[in-house]
């Protein structure tokens, strides 16, 4: 995992996600929040863009999404998603 942190208010995470071909069972998560935080942005992309449907990613915190309505979604042959408002930014603390 590539963490990089920028002052202790200030992390971001470029290693977080799922390697190879996705399916509808995929599962993914980033195992590190190294102190408590707030999540400020999300930046999601495609290796290869879908070519018979839409691709729409779901973020869970606990189990429940993170955002108030829609998700990431990547039109049919699109790798730039378009991304769901959050509701509120969802807090995270440090895992042990």
């Amino acid at each position: 995992m590539s963490v990089k942190l920028k002052g202790r208010a200030e992390f971001e995470d470029f290693a977080a996600g799922c390697a190879g071909t996705l399916t509808t069972s995929s599962l993914c998560g980033i195992e590190l929040v190294p102190f408590p935080c707030e999540l400020k942005g999300i930046m999601a992309r495609l290796g290869t863009a879908g070519g018979t449907q839409a691709t729409i990613v779901d973020i869970l915190k606990n189990g429940t999404t993170i955002f108030a309505s829609g998700k990431v979604n990547f039109a049919t042959s699109s790798a730039t998603p378009t991304y769901g408002p959050l509701t509120p930014p969802p807090s995270l603390r440090a895992t042990s």
